[in-house]
């Protein structure tokens, strides 16, 4: 027993002794502190992935002494808002402008493609939602315009594709005779490439924007002009052959007999005079 109150007295007084250094130790800080200059920093308060646009709920603003403040360091997350990260950015880390895509060429990031994945190009016509301004990150679905035998068609062909690069206009997002997206380049698996070339070459490609959580595939059944009047399609007219008529003739035909053999004949000399008999 002795033994045994003897280890927990040490203990305590090894305790005490550690909390009283600590308590000492984290009083000269914050007294050192106190006499520095402090200043403001971003930091983000949750993991910010590469080539992910920054949310003001993503930010926030604490003070630090100033020799604890990196070179860089961005101080108003009003002016962050909507920038996009170049690299990956942890939770508590300070944002710094080596950090974050330049304004304006959010749309000259080409993003790497996928393991598996195939880069494909193709022309869009349009883009909806946000005024056309698709950047590289965003999650789309394809929509395609095709003709199936005389009659345009709409549908979803692609869904859930990640944009690699686009190629748009660089003018500010607020000029009104800002351009739409020209080309993208989507990240596909080799069959979806096959669809999408061959869409793409037949009809016409939009690219609709999507929430990146939503996770289900929108099922459709594709619209018709018939289906957005509610007509019934019109049934398609069936060629009459001609009809042919077969008539039998019969033909007679005459064949002449042969002819006779002749039969001979034996010339009866007389005197002066010859006759020819038949046989």
């Amino acid at each position: 027993m002795k033994k045994v109150s003897r280890l927990l007295i040490a203990v305590g007084l090894g305790l005490a002794t550690s909390g009283a250094m600590f308590l000492y130790v984290n009083g000269l800080n914050q007294r050192a502190d106190a006499g520095e200059p402090q200043g403001p920093v971003v930091i983000a308060t949750t993991a910010i992935a590469a080539n992910a646009k920054i949310a003001g709920s993503e930010l926030t603003v604490e003070k630090r002494p100033a020799k604890f403040i990196p070179q860089g360091a961005l101080t108003n997350p009003d002016l962050l808002v909507g920038r996009m990260a170049k690299i990956d950015i942890a939770t508590g880390e300070p944002l710094l402008e080596s950090k974050l895509v330049p304004p304006g060429q959010e749309n000259q990031t080409v993003l790497p493609v996928p393991k598996g994945m195939r880069a494909v190009t193709v022309a869009v016509d349009e883009v909806v939602g946000v005024a056309g301004f698709v950047q590289p990150g965003m999650i789309v679905d394809v929509i395609s315009t095709m003709d199936v035998d005389g009659k345009a068609e709409t549908k979803f062909l692609l869904q859930k594709i990640k944009v690699l690069a686009c190629a748009q206009d660089a003018k500010k997002k607020d000029d009104p005779e800002a351009k739409v997206v020209s080309s993208a380049t989507l990240a596909v698996t080799p069959p979806d490439a096959e669809k999408l070339i061959l869409a793409a070459d037949r009809g016409k490609i939009r690219l609709a924007m999507r929430d990146p959580k939503e996770t289900a595939d929108a099922k459709t059944s594709g619209a018709t002009p018939e289906s957005i009047l509610g007509t019934a399609p019109k049934k398609a007219k069936v060629a009459v052959k001609p009809r042919v008529e077969r008539v039998t003739r019969i033909v007679k035909v005459i064949v002449p007999a042969k002819p006779s053999a002749p039969r001979p004949e034996i010339m009866i000399i007389r005197g002066t005079s010859t006759e020819m008999v038949t046989r």
